[in-house]
């Protein structure tokens, strides 16, 4: 049976020192949804807001610098320390959280880091390993969902890369010289 995702629980615009989530619900787009706090299976993507999206390669540019499932109560306190680090190198830059439950939401976080690995040879900027134990078939899906997490829409102007050296230490981190299990050439 195709997977189908329920509709997004968005927030945008939310500047990038801000990542206190009794605020971060303020930038919600629709408030008639209930807030994913609570939810213990989540499926959910930071990303940067328009202008700006990660160079991660010469073919693939991105606003997409997290995926992530679970408990977003649980998770928060993690995310907020980078959040606070990523607005020190990125002043002035915002970032939008999308947010979706499911039942296979640990399937759907390892096939979107997948996804976004065969295009990028590399994780999301702030994601750290895959999630290989996961993984499902991409037929599955009921509508190529991924490109659309993946990709910048018209509204992103700027491709942007780190080039301090520290930074860009950081950035390299993700990058795979060899492609993970189920990749290979």
């Amino acid at each position: 049976m195709p997977i189908k995702l329920p509709p997004w629980w968005m927030a945008t615009e939310i500047p990038l020192i801000e990542n206190d989530w009794r605020n971060i619900r303020l930038y919600c787009r629709n408030s008639s949804l209930e807030t994913p706090w609570d939810w213990k299976n989540a499926i959910y993507l930071v990303r940067l807001s328009p202008p700006f999206a990660i160079r991660y390669s010469s073919s693939l540019f991105s606003p997409l610098i997290y995926v992530g499932s679970g408990a977003i109560r649980q998770r928060w306190a993690n995310h907020r320390w980078w959040l606070e680090r990523l607005g020190y190198y990125l002043p002035g830059a915002r970032y939008e959280i999308w947010v979706s439950r499911h039942a296979q939401y640990k399937r759907i976080e390892a096939d979107a880091l997948f996804n976004f690995q065969a295009h990028a040879k590399r994780l999301p900027l702030m994601n750290r390993r895959m999630e290989a134990q996961h993984r499902g078939d991409a037929d599955d899906y009921s509508e190529n969902y991924h490109i659309n997490l993946i990709a910048p829409d018209r509204r992103h102007f700027w491709a942007i890369e780190p080039i301090e050296e520290d930074v860009l230490e950081y950035f390299n981190k993700g990058k795979f010289e060899e492609p993970p299990p189920g990749l290979e050439r």
